[in-house]
């Protein structure tokens, strides 16, 4: 689920008073704002670039007023919590903060991707090529046994075995030589 810091020290912050002063807000509403954005950036504004926000666009992200849309953009840029590079528009100091959550979240997928991996060789590692309930392999083999073992084939090579293997247990089900 993705998150954001937010300090305590927000309120009181430099860039902040200055985004009230600038747009004739309170500070709750300005905070409100900018963690929308934020929230918005997490999803859709990779390595924090809002670059593709008309500021109508930007003004609904932030549920602000859309007839002050320009305003809000220029404030933000002023106050300096967007950072404007020619035609590019990134949350200032974006990778320092929101962008903690994208690492983690970069790192969990290879890591998620690593697990599928082994799954298939552990599966691919069975007598039979049929995976059971009890994990044969995880049961006759360690970890790094499993490990060392999978190095020894290419990925291609043991995809194309799986694909045997599973060739193989659909004629034995239906009788058809299909593989389901």
């Amino acid at each position: 689920m993705p998150w954001i810091e937010l300090h305590q020290s927000l309120p009181t912050h430099k860039k902040l008073l200055r985004l009230t002063g600038l747009l004739n807000i309170k500070t709750p509403q300005a905070i409100g704002h900018l963690a929308l954005l934020w929230l918005w950036t997490l999803d859709n504004g990779p390595e924090g670039d809002v670059s593709c926000l008309s500021p109508r666009e930007l003004a609904q992200v932030c549920q602000f007023p859309v007839k002050r849309a320009g305003e809000l953009r220029s404030a933000l840029i002023d106050a300096g919590l967007l950072d404007a590079e020619g035609e590019k528009l990134r949350i200032h100091d974006w990778a320092d903060y929101g962008g903690k959550y994208q690492r983690k979240r970069d790192k969990d997928r290879e890591r998620k991707r690593k697990l599928k991996e082994q799954e298939l060789f552990d599966f691919l590692g069975s007598s039979d090529g049929i995976p059971s309930v009890e994990k044969k392999t995880k049961e006759n083999k360690t970890k790094y046994e499993r490990k060392e073992a999978s190095k020894e084939k290419s990925f291609e090579d043991l995809r194309a075995e799986a694909l045997r293997k599973l060739e193989a247990y659909g004629r034995t089900q239906n009788g058809t030589g299909g593989i389901f």
